[in-house]
């Protein structure tokens, strides 16, 4: 007995890890789908549509899983008839053998890029579709320091006969770098397209490599080499070189001769100069030389007006080379860990740069999303310096950069506030500046904007702030501020002020003043009291007053006709006054976890209403005029206590969303079938039948409804 029931445990935990697997697959192909076709709602989600989802699918021609660890090939790519290109990289543990149904339903054309540590393991009826091999290191056991693994030491035979190849990655890792043997036999692999071959031990190029003619991508990084052959000279078709990482102390000089480069890096080399002849690659957009000695650049430079990327990080300069401001289409320009770099250069050579101009400082944020792979360029009218500096004093040459739309200071927890004020009381653009929190790095809009760090002195910061003129927006969030100065009322300018995360519990009269404001976040405090003051905010369009002590919201509300969002959760609210039917440009409204048990008929007047949030409340009942609000795409009424729904609600025929969970509804009114529109319906915790449940389904066959 206790054999079978430790045989039925291993067996529900078999089955429970293949389930997880096959959940795994779903939501990687999901992923892959959504990366080609951003409106895909999810393979499971498309309900009686199965015709549509067809339609999608089958415009599909690459599915990209290189960001992904499979244990099997999602069932569902065998359903993307048009399929040409299929990307399995970094997936080395893919069972072949129970992916074989989805591989024999796929296109006869298809390209195959697969990550193996054996490629005997691979099904050999279907190698003629590989054009694409990683080759992984093998783990082969535990040591101290971690897992052990087996280098790679010749590119295997059946790899060298598999002619068809465009792509080959054999790169090694940091501590188990690879020892290919037999690099010159790479010449059999006459239509490679891409060659990885970092941490391979390499110490001077393998010459074969010449030969590749075809080859538009070449890694060479984290090596030893020294010089390169003139063979390199041969790969005319080159695109990108990446020689990083390894010991040359001078460019090489055949690496001038790649007319047709777009992506050169060059960084973590002992340079200490680059040759004149740098300005023949006049196709580079992206050009790194991070990590050398280098001091100055030579003017030839000028001449790759393409380029978009240059990083120096890392580098020697004491002052920015005067030729960069001749580089017009730059959108990055990486300039960390220049310690002796003088930030008046900087701002003089680009005082007059035609394009707008964001400077970065810190370092954390600047250092894993923009020293990485991945690149995020800001907008082509924007170039964006990522340098690390600690200001104490603001210089006042960056006043000087007439473009400057951003200015991110983070980290400068000893920057002198007055140095701010000084340098932009008179400004004449406005402008974006961050010295406490984190701020978006490529904003949309252009505006002044002040983050308090919180070390700073509370009763010097806004009389030098309130010196700078033109701004607009103030941030203020989570300083444990307990009152608000009057001196607020000065900042006539501002349209945006958030107040979030703090312990005030009142506004001073003053700030009445701020007449242009349109966005108030107060979200988060200590607020009992509507402060009357807000009622005369006539152009606030945003309006949050979330997470504070408020039991009543008075008559004045109705006097915020301009409002489009107000949030309201997390307080007391009992109830809503009639003047709530003014506010009739509201798109969003909030009104969750509150004690409301009604909703005045008012409501109904709020027909621009697209988002209603009325979860976590003591409605038993929802007023017919609910069924008004024809433009709503989302509605929560979740913890509740409904027991039944006005039929009005199938007046609701915009819906998308609707969440009903954990009320006390036994049946649904029958004109919810009128909401053909439903894609998500939660139905969760409540008393439905079974027969109920059918026939709900039956009303909404292509909604998913969750139980």
């Amino acid at each position: 007995m206790k054999r079978l029931f430790l045989f039925l445990v291993f067996l529900f935990c078999v089955q429970s890890n293949f389930a997880q697997i096959l959940t795994a697959q779903d939501s990687a192909f999901d992923a892959a789908v959504e990366r080609c076709y951003p409106d895909w709602r999810g393979y499971y989600k498309y309900g009686n549509e199965i015709s549509v989802r067809a339609e999608i699918l089958a415009k599909i021609d690459t599915l990209d899983f290189s960001k992904d660890t499979l244990l099997l090939i999602p069932k569902q790519v065998a359903e993307c008839k048009n399929l040409k290109t299929l990307i399995l990289i970094g997936s080395p543990d893919i069972n072949w053998q129970q992916s074989l149904p989805v591989l024999q339903k796929l296109p006869a054309s298809i390209e195959l890029y697969v990550s193996v540590y054996d490629f005997n393991n691979f099904p050999q009826a279907y190698r003629h579709l590989v054009i694409g091999i990683q080759l992984v290191q093998k783990i082969i056991g535990e040591g101290f320091f971690g897992n052990e693994y087996q280098i790679i030491n010749k590119i295997p035979a059946n790899i060298l006969a598999h002619t068809k190849l465009k792509y080959l990655d054999l790169k090694g890792s940091l501590f188990w770098q690879n020892e290919i043997s037999n690099i010159q036999q790479i010449t059999a692999l006459i239509n490679l397209e891409q060659l990885k071959l970092s941490y391979c031990g390499l110490t001077s190029f393998p010459i074969q490599i010449g030969e590749l003619k075809n080859l538009t991508e070449l890694n060479l990084s984290s090596n030893n080499i020294t010089t390169l052959s003139a063979d390199i000279g041969k790969l005319q078709k080159l695109k990108s070189l990446d020689i990083s990482s390894n010991k040359f102390t001078s460019l090489p000089s055949e690496i001038v001769k790649l007319v047709n480069l777009r992506k050169l890096n060059i960084g973590d080399n002992p340079l200490n100069a680059l040759p004149a002849e740098i300005g023949n690659l006049q196709n580079l957009t992206e050009l790194s030389i991070w990590s050398c000695q280098l001091t100055f650049l030579p003017d030839e430079i000028a001449n790759l007006q393409n380029l978009s990327v240059l990083n120096l990080s890392y580098n020697q300069f004491s002052t920015l080379p005067s030729v960069i401001g001749k580089l017009k289409n730059l959108k990055l320009l990486k300039l960390l860990g220049n310690k002796n770099l003088n930030m008046a250069s900087v701002c003089n050579i680009l005082a007059n740069f035609p394009k707008k101009i964001g400077i970065t400082t810190d370092y954390e944020y600047a250092f894993w999303y923009y020293l990485g792979g991945n690149e995020i360029l800001p907008e082509d009218n924007t170039l964006l310096l990522v340098v690390f500096s600690e200001f104490s004093n603001l210089p006042t040459e960056i006043g000087g950069l007439q473009n400057l739309t951003y200015l991110d200071l983070f980290g400068n927890y000893g920057l002198d506030i007055a140095s701010i004020s000084n340098t932009f009381a008179y400004f004449p653009k406005e402008i974006e500046i961050n010295v406490g929190v984190r701020g978006p790095f490529f904003p949309a809009i252009n505006f002044l904007s002040i983050n308090l760090p919180k070390t700073s002195e509370y009763s010097t910061f806004f009389p030098e702030i309130s010196k700078i003129r033109k701004l607009t927006k103030l941030g203020l969030e989570s300083n444990q501020l307990t009152t608000l100065t009057p001196v607020i009322g000065k900042l006539t300018s501002l349209n945006s002020l958030d107040l979030s995360g703090n312990q005030l519990t009142i506004l001073p009269n003053e700030i009445v003043n701020l007449t242009n404001l349109t966005e108030l976040y107060l979200g988060t405090n200590l607020f009992t009291a509507f402060p009357p003051a807000i009622g005369k905010l006539t152009n606030l369009t945003s309006l949050n007053l979330g997470y504070n002590k408020f039991t009543t919201l008075p008559a004045e509300i109705g006097k915020l006709t301009n409002l489009t969002s107000l949030q309201l959760w997390g307080n007391q609210f009992t109830t809503l006054p009639p003047e709530i039917g003014k506010l009739t440009n509201l798109t969003s409204l909030n009104l969750s976890f509150n004690q409301f048990t009604t909703l005045p008929p008012e409501i109904g007047k709020l027909t621009n209403l697209t988002s209603l949030n009325l979860g976590n409340n003591k409605f038993t009942t929802l007023p017919a005029e609910i069924g008004k609000l024809t433009n709503l795409t989302s509605l929560n009424l979740s913890f509740n206590q409904n027991a039944t729904l006005p039929a009005e609600i199938g007046n609701l025929t915009n819906l998308t969303e609707l969440n009903l969970s954990s009320n006390r509804l036994s049946t649904l009114p029958v004109e919810i079938q009128n909401l053909k529109k439903l894609k998500n319906m939660d139905l969760r915790g409540n008393n439905f039948s079974p027969a109920e449940k059918q026939k709900i389904q039956q009303w909404l066959p292509n909604c998913e409804i969750y139980w």
